[in-house]
């Protein structure tokens, strides 16, 4: 890479006849990283500053071809999350558009000090058992490497809620698959306690899963541990 380097952005996507990747003609082709470069300087070869990485899926999980060094990722949405917070292999990281997406908040319940799946379990069962079920409000759910904004669209049960991430602990789907997912964050009342957010899916368009995977590899950063 050239010292002058200015900057240089990258695109995922799909891909299916196309050039070599990485030295590789021929190869099956899944999805490529697009990094394209740019210099400062005159008179070089746009086309040179253009570098396409092969995105493999196999049995193992989803894998940057030719690099040994990194890790099988269980979905193409892990693979995306954990390259926005480390290049990697990669000449740079990858920047996701910070976009969030609506879901159905259910209720907020203490669980003490749990801080993983068993506090998401918890929670929902907790909730379940009451007398009066909630009734799902439509929220904006943002999550930015600050932490998770929550904001009610009709104000009915809240206007607008700011987790910062030194404060979040998990966020992870029921582990007895009730559709419900949820992240914890320490209390900001009680010092010593943890509280569990829930949620449901608002929109199959926009699946719990990505939530869930953005979230996860942040709180994964070992720059924020």
């Amino acid at each position: 890479m050239s010292p002058k380097k200015a900057g240089s952005c990258s695109l995922v996507r799909r891909q299916g006849r196309g050039p070599p990747s990485q030295g590789q003609p021929g190869a099956s082709r899944d999805h490529l990283v697009e990094n394209n470069s740019t210099w400062e300087g005159v008179g070089e070869d746009s086309s040179d500053l253009i570098r396409h990485f092969l995105i493999e899926s196999s049995a193992k999980g989803v894998h940057l071809k030719g690099a040994d060094e990194e890790p099988y990722f269980g979905s193409l949405s892990a693979f995306v999350c954990q390259h926005s917070i480390m290049a990697l292999a990669l000449p740079c990281k990858l920047i996701i558009p910070k976009k969030g997406c609506h879901a159905l908040y259910l209720s907020s319940v203490s669980v003490e000090t749990l801080s993983g799946a068993l506090a998401v379990q918890k929670a929902i069962s907790t909730t379940l058992e009451r007398d009066v079920l909630p009734t799902p409000t439509v929220v904006h759910f943002k999550v930015t490497e600050q932490g998770i904004t929550l904001t009610d669209i009709q104000r009915r049960v809240f206007f607008r809620r700011h987790y910062p991430f030194a404060t979040l602990r998990f966020c992870g789907m029921d582990p007895k698959q009730r559709k419900i997912f949820g992240f914890v964050a320490k209390s900001q009342t009680e010092s010593q306690e943890n509280v569990c957010h829930l949620f449901a899916e608002y929109d199959t368009v926009q699946p719990a899963s990505q939530v869930i995977g953005l979230v996860g590899a942040l709180l994964q950063d070992p720059e924020r541990m």
